[in-house]
Order: C-alpha cells, then structure tokens, then sequence
C-alpha cells in the first residue's frame, strides 16, 4: 500500500463533519454527498454533479445527530438515509436527486443508551428491505428491518441484537451480507456471520486485536472508532483511538498492514492536551491529536473493479491520508 496525506484547513471541530459524511454513488456520471452539520444544527446535505451547490434537506427532526449513514437503493434512484443521536433517538428518511423534501421520514427513540453509529445495508437474504445496525454504549449491536415499501409503517422491527463485552463504537456489513465487524472501548475486534432470515443468528467467526500502539500511556484505553470493508469484501480494516489503523485479508488472522500516526502532531510541548483518558473525562485536558478516527474504502474505481480502490483515514487533528489499496 502506498499513501500520501492531505491536511484538512478549518476548526477542529472539523473532523467531526468528517467522521459523519457518508458518500453514496447513485450511478457512475454522479455521486450525493450527506454532511453533518452540527453548527447550523442542519441534519444534512446534498451535493451532485448536476447540482455543486450545497443546500439544507428537509428533515423534521427533534434532536442533534451525532452519526449519519445512506443507501441508494437498489431498484430506484433513492438514497435512504438514517441519523442517530445521543439519548437512543434514530431518524430515518427517503431521499429524491430532484428534490430537498423528504419523501418519506420518520424518528423515534430505539432502546439502548447512546447511538454510537448507525449504518444502513441491505440485507443478505431475499428480503428487499433495507436494515437498519445500530452500535450501542449498552455494549449490545441491534439490527433493525426498515419498513421502506410497507406504505404508512412509522416503526422499526428488531431483527437480531449481539451483546459483546464493552460499549460498541462502530459496525459495518461485509459487501455480501453475511459478516458482521464491530469494535468498542478495547483492543477487540469482533467477526460473526450471520444467518437467519425473519430472526438473526450470530454466530461467532473469530475474535482479533488491534496490534499494540508505538507508546501507550498506563491509563490508556485503546478503543476503536471504525470500522470498513473493501469493495469485494476481502479486506476490512479498524481505526483506533492509540493512532493505529490495522487492515486484515479474511483469509487470514494476521494483519495484512498496520499503519500508525505521527505521534509527535497534535501533542508535544502543549500541555492542553494528554493521552490519559481519565484527562479528558474530568475536562482537564483534550486527547492528543495522533488518534484515528475514521477510515473508509473506496467503491472499486469506475465500474467497482475488485482490487481497484483507494482506502483513506483520518487523524484526530484534520488530518486526512489517502492510500493505493
């Protein structure tokens, strides 16, 4: 893998807006680009190539979202999108390329406690609605069926929940379906297949670790922020708290490469910042600057060609690295 880094200008606020931006591709000429925008308390926003001006969807909604995630559908030009938020709140909604109202929304309050990250993919078996995966800080990952078709459904039916050993930061789906990835506040990372159709079944793959940091302070909690797999499912890769961002082959335990961040970037001689977690829990200090804190695969390059795509990831302190995968 060859890489190369881009320093994003802005707040540093700005890696949040990172952290929550979904890219959906509806087709090869386009793509809708979703942005959290915390600020201006907007829930998202649009961008096409038809269209390069950004502009405020309507979305009825009664809390601020902390993660975001889209679906273009598979049989219309429709991108679903859903938010979560904070105190278990979810919003669901379905979005036209011609059009800023929502075609179809609604929210309500999932069981649980904190949505750490919600994430929509489309089911694995012959079912055409969408589900719905919910990372807790109730250490549980819920999954729920979408009632996109079922016109007038203003509810979300559980379809499979897993409970792990410590809050869930973060879940995707393998490309097929079939595997669920998730990590939380520790060095593990969970595989399970999933099988069952009206009612889920995890079962247990294997569980790995995040490969050890290059200086971890004694207090530190090495948790993880996200998780991503590759277009034709033969790699995924987790981001980690300790500035470590790991990139497995499925066919094998052993990490394919592990990558790790500046150390010496957004820390050194400013004593705001510490790398003792129970610093930024008493709101004496900021976390140091060298975590990573999203990563993302492309879609393949043009026409989805496996092998072909790009992997990026990004740094506490606008820092964004674009790698050859």
């Amino acid at each position: 893998m060859s890489s190369s880094e881009v320093h994003l200008t802005g707040p540093s606020q700005a890696v949040d807006t990172t952290e929550s931006k979904s890219v959906c591709p509806s087709d090869r000429q386009s793509q809708n680009l979703f942005l959290l925008d915390r600020t201006e308390l907007c829930l998202a926003k649009w961008l096409s190539s038809q269209n390069q001006n950004l502009f405020p969807l309507e979305c009825n909604r009664t809390f601020i979202p902390n993660t975001l995630s889209s679906l273009t559908l598979s049989d219309s030009p429709h991108t679903l999108l859903a938010a979560g938020g904070q105190d278990t709140e979810i919003h669901l909604s379905l979005h036209s390329p011609s059009r800023t109202r929502a075609l179809w929304q609604f929210s309500r309050k999932l069981s649980g406690s904190i949505n750490n990250s919600v994430l929509l993919s489309r089911a694995f078996d012959s079912s055409n609605e969408p589900r719905l995966v919910v990372s807790n800080n109730d250490w549980t990952v819920r999954l729920y069926d979408v009632p996109l078709r079922a016109r007038g459904a203003q509810d979300l039916r559980c379809c499979g929940a897993l409970r792990l050993k410590e809050p869930v930061n973060h879940s995707s789906i393998s490309p097929d379906g079939r595997t669920l990835l998730s990590v939380g506040d520790s060095p593990r990372i969970y595989l399970h297949s999933l099988s069952g159709s009206a009612r889920l079944s995890f079962n247990r793959v294997t569980t790995l670790q995040i490969p050890s940091a290059i200086s971890i302070h004694p207090n530190s909690l090495v948790a993880s922020f996200s998780t991503a797999w590759s277009a034709d499912g033969l790699k995924f890769a987790v981001a980690c708290q300790e500035g470590v961002v790991t990139i497995w082959d499925v066919r094998s335990t052993k990490p394919l490469k592990v990558l790790h961040t500046g150390r010496e970037r957004g820390g050194g001689d400013n004593g705001w910042m510490s790398d003792d977690p129970w610093d930024w829990a008493r709101r004496t200090s900021r976390a140091p600057g060298w975590g990573a804190r999203s990563v993302k695969f492309g879609c393949g390059g043009v026409g989805a060609r496996a092998g072909h795509e790009v992997m990026t990831y990004t740094e506490h302190t606008n820092l964004l690295h674009v790698l050859d995968a």
